[in-house]
């Protein structure tokens, strides 16, 4: 257990909860993918964002690590290059209420 200063109990919840889902946030507040090679597998059952090859225009999209895993079992995996933890999204709030 450790002492939060009063005022700073969220943000260091955020900096537990970003070294969880291996997100590095720079000094400027950015964010930055941490991609990972092929030969490393992602934990099943989290949500990750893969890196196509050239001739998929570098897209990037969120999946199931358990797709991944599949592919990388198949052997399907020609146009994946990498992968990353995708970094917890807050959906938006739209409520006008004041």
């Amino acid at each position: 257990m450790v002492r939060v200063p009063e005022g700073c109990l969220e943000q260091v919840r955020a900096v537990i909860t970003d070294h969880r889902n291996h997100v590095d946030r720079p000094a400027g507040g950015g964010l930055v993918y941490d991609w990972q090679p092929l030969t490393q597998r992602p934990e099943p059952g989290r949500k990750i964002v893969v890196w196509h090859a050239a001739e998929f225009q570098f897209a990037e999209h969120s999946v199931n690590s358990e797709w991944l895993l599949r592919q990388i079992d198949m052997k399907k995996i020609k146009h994946v290059t990498a992968w990353c933890y995708q970094h917890p999204i807050t959906p938006p709030s739209f409520d006008t209420k004041r």
